[in-house]
């Protein structure tokens, strides 16, 4: 059985995402966990995580993010897998 929204579930949920429609397009600057420390420490863990899978003799070293967002995992992803 699935349970129903009530209606300020609904209400919630439509303004959330009313809000992340008018800011999606400033919301790294907005969010403000985007800056050069949290860059490169996540370049470091993907360049770590690519190097993982290229020593097990993989020839594509693909990454799949689920739940994107932004994009900000996949844009700092391509310089290490084949397949972001």
């Amino acid at each position: 059985m699935i349970a129903r929204q009530s209606a300020i579930e609904q209400k919630v949920k439509e303004a959330n995402k009313q809000f992340y429609d008018l800011v999606a397009e400033n919301y790294e600057h907005i969010d403000g966990k985007r800056d050069n420390t949290t860059t490169n420490w996540i370049q470091q863990r993907l360049k770590e995580l690519a190097k993982v899978f290229q020593n097990q003799k993989n020839k594509r070293v693909v990454l799949l993010d689920i739940g994107c967002g932004s994009g900000f995992i996949l844009r700092n992803a391509q310089p290490y897998f084949t397949t972001v």
